[in-house]
């Protein structure tokens, strides 16, 4: 070909065959911004699990060897697989029980199923829609003779301050196990290997095509330290127990040490100690205030890392609903914060349902260590929302102790600004300090609290590190892990898992979300601020990519709503978000009992209702300004 025409015709095609690279580029792109939306099914276990006499194929929806049909049918009642704006896919996220993939052999060994790890496997290649594996094993009870076999051998237990293993204990009217984080080669460990690798060996004979249906693997599920009374026990208090003390954990403790001050004079001179080898160092376990302590170090309590949490609850029944009040903190009569009172109090919401929201929490945690030697006055004011006069809501004294338990003296006082007294229509209470508490700095528990964490971390490394090395190891490998600090009321350092959520465990970020935690602004502001702390240059360095692995925003959302709590979660860079639903066959809800935090048309509790509804709308809007009404007018299934 030549001559101008000849130039033309090959310009053209050039042109052509750029504009498809652009086309496959683009469409790249937008696959890569669509967001899935990935609930994790109850009852799958049924259509997983080796059948009881109990199981039958309509549970399974239809399907005799997988639970592909249960999910389409429970997914198809809630809407179609893509949005119709083209912004969310649904999938679902496949939780498979780790110790639940055993059966006993003739000869009384625990053997997998390997029929129920196939079923696994047959659930992705039998499904067309996107999702996450998740390898779930905590210390949540699965039931069964295993579970039953591995609580009761001390090794694969945490230790409590005693020197004894931990009891079980119970949380939502399930049982949950003290389960060790410490050790790599017990028979728990040995046996949640044995069931990810079995997995992985069926999953990883699907064709790439079904491989590829995996976006993300996540390994484990919520792992942090148990301590006794999990249930009621997880806020600020001077009743203060934690893990491990057991004897592996403890020589674990001397190496963190040795590691970090390399001589014991350098040790002492840290921690104000008398120390003569590492191999002296005890973990602190003990409260100084009713146990006789060997060395001052072995005092531990909630306050001991040198912070003190100053907490409680406000609110105004004439304030403007948008804004929050702002509480005012003083040390002494000088000020020292300025914090709302819009964290997550559920709570409080249940307790006292005028407040008409959970979002009334404070928290402001005063590094007390600095302070010196004495009383000191705290006290609390709340200034209006409105902008009227500030409130004088409550005092406190608090001793800051030394080592002597001498009687502290009165530190210097300063006069307060001017205030009122708080108005009828303000309701307040201070949970945390309590009066006349006495606060003991040990400078060697920050150190036990960040082993302990790193405990975590290693754990969690341990287990992703096995789908790294399977046919899966080039995809994402998340976290599933719970905020402590998003809670005003908790005691983050019981769970010991600050460092799992940064970026030492070399995984992606999974994290449950539940309340203001999911919607309100302190959740979005931390992810950037992670990300700054991970790439050193700013807010949006670092990886932004994260996973939601549970959803629930504890109340009732319009679908324009919950649509902008989805995409802002989508700006910030998450990957897909996991929420709870019931199983549906045909619209039909088939298994009795409820999960509390279940977007279904039929659970009432925390707006689930109206936020299976505000879901079911988002799929299937072409705009979320107008929301289609497919939900109320009775096109979608109901119960």
């Amino acid at each position: 070909m030549s001559g101008p025409l000849g130039w033309a015709a090959a310009l053209a095609l050039a042109l052509l065959i750029c504009l498809a690279w652009l086309g496959v580029d683009l469409q790249r792109d937008l696959a890569q911004k669509r967001l899935l939306l990935l609930p994790m099914i109850g009852a799958l276990d049924n259509c997983l699990l080796s059948r009881g006499p109990t199981s039958n194929v309509e549970t399974c929806g239809g399907d005799t060897d997988s639970a592909a049909g249960l999910i389409e049918g429970t997914l198809n009642s809630l809407g179609p697989r893509r949005s119709a704006d083209g912004i969310y896919e649904v999938g679902y996220t496949l939780n498979v029980p780790l110790l639940r993939l055993f059966t006993l052999s003739a000869d009384g060994r625990w053997v997998i199923d390997e029929a129920a790890a196939k079923r696994v496997a047959n659930t992705i290649r039998r499904s067309e829609r996107p999702m996450v594996l998740y390898m779930f094993s905590t210390h949540f009870s699965v039931g069964g003779a295993l579970e039953k076999q591995l609580g009761a051998d001390p090794r694969n237990l945490a230790y409590g301050p005693t020197g004894q293993p931990m009891d079980k204990g119970r949380y939502y009217h399930l049982d949950i196990y003290p389960w060790s984080v410490v050790d790599h080669s017990n028979s728990l460990t040995r046996m949640r290997e044995t069931a990810i690798n079995a997995v992985l060996e069926q999953v990883c004979q699907l064709p790439l095509r079904d491989r590829k249906k995996v976006h993300g693997v996540t390994v484990l599920g919520e792992l942090h330290h148990l301590f006794p009374d999990f249930e009621s026990g997880m806020g600020v208090s001077t009743s203060y127990q934690v893990s491990d003390y057991s004897d592996q954990s403890i020589q674990g403790f001397r190496q963190f040490l040795r590691a970090r001050f390399v001589n014991v004079r350098a040790l002492n001179e840290a921690l104000g100690g008398d120390y003569r080898s590492f191999d002296e160092v005890v973990p602190p376990a003990k409260d100084i205030r009713t146990q006789r302590l060997s060395r001052y170090q072995d005092h531990i309590d909630s306050y001991a890392t040198g912070v003190l949490p100053i907490s409680g609850w406000a609110h105004e029944v004439n304030g403007p609903s948008a804004k929050a009040p702002w509480i005012h903190i003083f040390v002494n009569g000088l000020p020292v914060a300025k914090v709302p009172a819009n964290l997550a109090r559920q709570d409080v919401f249940t307790a006292v349902p005028s407040v008409g929201s959970a979002d009334v929490g404070w928290r402001y945690d005063l590094n007390y260590s600095a302070l010196a030697k004495g009383m000191h006055r705290i006290d609390i004011a709340l200034e209006p929302a409105d902008g009227g006069p500030m409130q004088y809501l409550a005092g406190r004294w608090v001793g800051v102790m030394g080592r002597d338990q001498a009687p502290p003296r009165l530190a210097p006082q300063s006069p307060l600004p001017p205030m009122s007294a708080k108005r009828s229509g303000t309701s307040f209470w201070l949970d945390a300090p309590s009066d006349q508490l006495s606060l003991y700095y040990n400078p060697l528990v920050p150190h036990w609290h960040e082993y302990r964490q790193r405990q975590v971390t290693d754990y969690l490394k341990h287990f992703a590190s096995l789908v790294r090395h399977s046919c899966l190891g080039s995809g994402s490998v998340y976290t599933h892990q719970i905020v402590p600090f998003a809670n005003p009321g908790w005691d983050a350092s019981r769970f010991a898992i600050d460092d799992s959520l940064g970026d030492s465990t070399g995984m992606q970020l999974g994290i449950s979300l539940y309340g203001r935690a999911t919607y309100g602004p302190e959740m979005i502001d931390w992810l950037r601020s992670r990300r700054s702390k991970v790439a050193g240059v700013g807010a949006h360095g670092g990886s932004r990519a994260y996973g939601v692995t549970e959803f629930h925003p504890l109340k009732g959302m319009s679908a324009r709503e919950l649509n902008q709590v989805l995409m802002r979660h989508h700006a910030e860079g998450a990957q897909f978000i996991s929420f709870f639903m019931e199983p549906r066959v045909k619209g039909k809800l088939f298994e009795p009992g409820i999960n509390l935090f279940s977007f279904d048309p039929q659970n009432v509790a925390y707006g689930s209702d109206s936020l299976y509804e505000a879901m079911a709308n988002i799929l299937r809007a072409k705009s979320h300004d107008e929301p289609s009404r497919a939900v109320a007018t009775g096109s979608a299934a109901t119960p």
